[in-house]
């Protein structure tokens, strides 16, 4: 069976509208693309779409109680709601670092995007 997808490119600020034209479910070829990148982007995400996972965490003892993460690189969409399940349940110790890695799994990291200082570094 032969069907067409559209979708919109998001590798670049371009923003193409894409049509991906498939039989059998097997991708065929991909039309609507003003670079190569929207080909490749295309590709791998009706073969497996990725995503970088942008969350917020838990805090003890720092002057904001959560603090902002994301994983330092793409992850498979369906494993997307288990780690957010997994972060919300988990806490760290502030102080945390801009950049510091908070959790790892096989694969990749999910780091700290803001710094937050613990109350008693900020007592006179």
């Amino acid at each position: 069976m032969n069907k067409e997808i559209p979708m919109t490119c998001i590798a670049c600020p371009i923003g193409c509208n894409l049509t991906l034209f498939t039989q059998d479910k097997t991708l065929i070829r991909v039309e609507g693309n003003r670079c190569p990148r929207g080909e490749t982007y295309a590709k791998d995400e009706y073969i497996a779409p990725k995503r970088i996972v942008t969350a917020t965490v838990r805090v003890t003892g720092g002057l904001q109680n959560r603090a902002p993460v994301k994983t330092d690189q793409p992850i498979p969409k369906a494993d997307v709601p288990r780690l957010l399940d997994k972060l919300y349940r988990l806490s760290f110790s502030a102080p945390i670092t801009c950049g510091q890695v908070l959790y790892q799994e096989e694969g990749y990291a999910v780091i700290a995007t803001l710094s937050v200082k613990d109350i008693e570094s900020t007592s006179p």
